[in-house]
């Protein structure tokens, strides 16, 4: 009686240390697996964990950042639109890296805290355009339409729009076959 006490002591210490060698393995396996995370999420595109910030004025959000020469020109080109007729643009300038890339489809789902009924975006196309349009997207009434405004019109995008003098499907019915606002001429 005592061998096969004995065998069934000897099997369950057996058990207990394999079962326990077995949890270590799948414990360091899944420390393993976490430590290669973060390089997981370092790769998604940075916009899926960001949301606008709420500001006073309508926002000019860079998205492309491969000149900064380009981004305060156009800075430049915005705040002095409307000057020589007595306007200028209530904007305020969001320049943070971690915009960079943000798609206006992704930023549809991201501006909950954002009280404003469309935003600027100077994206890739504005930086290498040789007019720099800068993207004007509506979030309120039909939310994802766009249209592209030079900077030196601004002024009258952001001023009627704030004030809803006109809509969105106003400024559409004004641009170009290139999707441009040139201005009211």
């Amino acid at each position: 009686m005592w061998k096969i006490t004995t065998i069934l002591v000897l099997v369950m210490i057996f058990y207990a240390c394999y079962s326990k060698n077995e949890t270590k393995n799948e414990s360091t396996l899944n420390n393993l697996n976490n430590e290669n995370e973060p390089n997981k999420i370092m790769t998604e595109p940075i916009d899926s964990i960001l949301s606008l910030p709420d500001s006073k004025d309508v926002l000019v959000l860079r998205t492309d950042f491969s000149s900064d020469n380009k981004w305060e020109n156009i800075c430049i080109m915005i705040s002095k639109s409307g000057k020589e007729l007595g306007f200028k643009p209530y904007v305020e300038y969001l320049n943070n890296i971690k915009y960079e890339g943000l798609k206006k489809e992704r930023l549809l789902k991201r501006h909950e805290n954002y009280k404003h009924l469309f935003i600027f975006i100077v994206d890739s196309i504005t930086i290498n355009h040789i007019e720099h349009p800068i993207l004007c997207v509506d979030l309120y009434d039909k939310p994802g339409d766009s249209f592209r405004v030079i900077p030196s019109e601004m002024w009258g995008v952001e001023n009627n729009l704030s004030i809803s003098n006109m809509d969105f499907d106003e400024f559409l019915n004004t641009t170009d076959n290139h999707g441009i606002h040139r201005g009211f001429k």
